[in-house]
């Protein structure tokens, strides 16, 4: 997975995997608009067809018994996009990081719009909703994106999450989570213990 270069306090440079981002259920949500209201836009927590998310029937099948939900947006009887949200394992492969997700939390994963449907601000809106029918049995919700990936970044920020950190190397090769300046000890502390990371101090 590509990187860039981050100074670190303290460490020198590290390379960012990439950034992570979080959102709690009590800090609210930007009010969105897309330009598919032409019939109003259906989010449910429905999966696509292996076909449609481009996998085969036996990793569907995988996913689905393993718990993790699919949630799809239409647009009248056609979908749009799709995302799965993990409820107690989680597996972000860029980096193989196995994830053991708490009690409470839900991390957000292989979200994609159909090419048709792009740049109506979907996105956002299937993240928000999302998070909106899951608030009642999560606190926390987190999201990452490939560094180079600038579009996931406007959607993910647009839908309201916050810089919680990055996945950084080493110069020695080990990964540790680094906070964003901004973001609130509580928040790197979730994400770091999501990731199984050890964290380190902010890039300045």
């Amino acid at each position: 997975m590509p990187g860039r270069t981050l100074p670190m306090k303290g460490a020198g440079e590290v390379t960012s995997l990439g950034p992570f981002y979080g959102w709690h259920r009590s800090w609210p949500l930007p009010t969105l608009r897309t330009s598919s209201d032409a019939g109003g836009v259906v989010v449910e927590a429905a999966p696509p067809t292996a076909a449609q998310a481009g996998i085969s029937e036996a990793e569907l099948a995988r996913r689905l018994a393993d718990g993790h939900v699919p949630f799809t947006a239409r647009i009248g009887p056609e979908l749009a996009a799709f995302g799965w949200s993990a409820i107690e394992r989680g597996h972000i492969g860029g980096l193989d990081l196995h994830l053991t997700i708490p009690t409470g939390e839900r991390y957000l994963w292989d979200f994609a719009t159909l090419p048709e449907y792009r740049g109506r601000g979907l996105y956002p809106l299937l993240l928000q909703e999302t998070m909106r029918q899951q608030g009642a049995d999560a606190e926390w919700f987190w999201i990452g994106h490939d560094p180079t990936n600038e579009a996931s970044r406007r959607g993910i920020v647009k839908a309201g999450f916050r810089l919680a950190g990055h996945v950084v190397q080493r110069v020695n090769g080990a990964l540790a989570f680094t906070g964003a300046p901004d973001a609130s000890a509580e928040t790197v502390r979730h994400a770091a213990a999501l990731l199984g990371l050890p964290s380190s101090d902010p890039a300045p």
